[in-house]
C-alpha cells in the first residue's frame, strides 16, 4: 500500500534503520537519529542499484514519485539513472570555472591586501610569467 504524508510525519525512529515501502522501488529510510531519505531500488543490466532523492522533508513525497517516475522511464529506454545523475553532476562541476589560473586569481587578490605592493607585482608577475598559459 502507498504511502501517505501523515504517515511519513508521524513515522517514530528505532533502534535501527527502517524502510517505509512505498510503491515501484521507492522506500524511505528512517534513521534512529530521526532523518528521513527517500531511496529508489531497481535493477539495471541484471545488478539491484539504489538512487537517492533527498532527504523528507525537504524532498516530498510527491516530488520523490516524481523523480522515481523519470528513473523508470530512463530504465525503459535502457539509460541507468545512476550514471546519468553522475554525469550530471560532473558537467556542473566542470561549467564552474574551476581552472588553477583562476584560483591562483582569487588567491591573489585575497592575499595582496596583506603584502607590500611590491612583492603582490611580483607575485602576479611570475604566475603570468611562468605558471598562466600564454595567450595566443
Amino acid at each position: 500500500m502507498p504511502l501517505s504524508d501523515t504517515q511519513i510525519r508521524k513515522v517514530k525512529p528505532t533502534d535501527k534503520a527502517a524502510k517505509l515501502i512505498d510503491d515501484k522501488g521507492l522506500f524511505l529510510l528512517v534513521h534512529p537519529n530521526k532523518s528521513k531519505y527517500w531511496r529508489h531500488k531497481y535493477r539495471f543490466a541484471g545488478k539491484e542499484q539504489t538512487s537517492a532523492y533527498g532527504v523528507y522533508p525537504e524532498v516530498s513525497l510527491a516530488e520523490a514519485r516524481h523523480l522515481r517516475d523519470e528513473a523508470r522511464a530512463s530504465l525503459r529506454k535502457g539509460i541507468n539513472p545512476a550514471l546519468t545523475k553522475r554525469k550530471q553532476k560532473i558537467q556542473r562541476l566542470v561549467s564552474v570555472d574551476y581552472t588553477f589560473e583562476s584560483i591562483a586569481k582569487d588567491w591573489l587578490k585575497l592575499n595582496e591586501k596583506d603584502w607590500e605592493p611590491k612583492h603582490a607585482k611580483r607575485v602576479r608577475m611570475s604566475l603570468n610569467a611562468n605558471v598562466f598559459p600564454k595567450q595566443r
